[in-house]
């Protein structure tokens, strides 16, 4: 017996659950990265620019007033090239850019951007910049655990497994279809959903053929596996044009979503399902 067309739901499913479970630990990561990073701390590898902003207090119009001070002083420059208002907030913020010389030793190198008086009590910008020596040991320092083992980026992996998840929706969609329209013309119906009512002590299964496959509340019908075996009988309680509910009788064996239903005991063309 052929079953092939049940295979292939049952294995797209999973492929689909699975990406599903990446697409929402990817997104997870990435966020929590972004999160956690710090925006005043670079991790860079020597011949690096880095653009770096910060507050102006209002009545300070010669950027050559500030004072930088970078420590340890091991080359690293610093230069000043403008001014910026803010986006949200209003404001106007200063603009910088760190250079990293391409001999500088690797280390920690803390910057500190500070105003005259009287604004010289707060600094107006701390930045951390971290220099490493290869590639390597930045993937190491990041927050992202996909690209700290894997060294790839968390959004690239959302992105992708958004479009796989997608793509596999649709297959399942259309390869369920086809089941559905199989199973009917065969008068079978397929249970999705079981209902337990436990202080009546009472099972209840919903499946998907109606009165249009020729059943009438009260009838009975039979549960069965995909390689047609009975496996328990079922009483029709309620009834639509495509859907019905049944209470179940009696079972030879756990009653669950993806068994088959039927109206009596005829011909079950489960081989058609390929």
């Amino acid at each position: 017996m052929d079953l092939s067309l049940l295979k292939k739901r049952k294995r797209l499913g999973i492929l689909c659950a699975f990406c599903c479970i990446v697409l929402f630990v990817s997104l997870l990561d990435g966020l929590l990265a972004r999160f956690r990073q710090n925006p005043h701390e670079f991790h860079v590898l020597p011949g690096s620019e880095i653009p770096v902003m910060g507050p102006l207090p209002h009545d300070i119009k010669n950027l050559e007033l500030l004072k930088v001070s970078i420590h340890p002083d091991n080359g690293v420059g610093f230069a000043f090239v403008g001014t910026q208002s803010g986006y949200w907030l209003g404001g106007t913020f200063w603009r910088a850019l760190v250079e990293v010389p391409k001999r500088v030793p690797e280390g920690k190198y803390i910057i500190t951007v500070s105003a005259p008086f009287p604004y010289d009590k707060k600094p107006l910008g701390v930045f951390t910049i971290w220099v490493h020596e290869n590639p390597r040991a930045i993937q190491k320092t990041s927050l992202s655990l996909f690209r700290r083992y894997l060294g790839l980026n968390p959004w690239f992996i959302f992105s992708a497994t958004f479009g796989i998840v997608f793509l596999l929706g649709g297959w399942l969609f259309l390869v369920s279809s086809r089941m559905e329209k199989i199973l009917k013309e065969e008068g079978i119906g397929e249970i999705y959903r079981v209902l337990v009512d436990k202080e009546q002590n009472r099972t209840y299964v919903l499946f998907s053929i109606g009165k249009n496959s020729g059943i009438s509340e009260k009838d009975s019908l039979e549960v069965i596996d995909t390689n047609g075996k009975v496996v328990a009988s079922v009483e029709v309680k309620e009834l639509f044009e495509n859907d019905g509910v049944g209470l179940l009788l009696e079972a030879n064996s756990k009653i669950k979503p993806g068994l088959f239903i039927r109206k009596g005991k005829g011909f079950t063309n489960l081989e058609r399902l390929t």
